[in-house]
C-alpha cells in the first residue's frame, strides 16, 4: 500500500473523493496534503484557491 494514502486522514479521503473527480488530481492533493502535513481545512483551502474542481492543469505536474 502506498504509505501516503496512510499519512493523510480518512476524512481528507471522502472530501477528495466529493470535490475532485479525477484520480489523478486527487493523487496530487494526498501527496501534497501528506508531505506539508495540512489539516483537512487547508487542504480544502488550497482545492478552492486553485480552482481544482474545474482545472488543475497549471498546477499539476507534468
Amino acid at each position: 500500500m502506498n504509505t501516503k494514502l496512510t499519512n493523510i486522514t480518512w476524512y481528507h479521503h471522502v472530501t477528495l473523493l466529493s470535490k475532485i473527480s479525477n484520480p489523478d488530481q486527487r493523487m496530487f492533493f494526498i501527496k501534497l496534503s501528506s508531505k506539508n502535513r495540512w489539516s483537512r481545512d487547508a487542504m480544502l483551502t488550497y482545492i478552492r484557491t486553485t480552482g481544482a474542481g474545474s482545472s488543475l492543469t497549471s498546477i499539476l505536474p507534468n
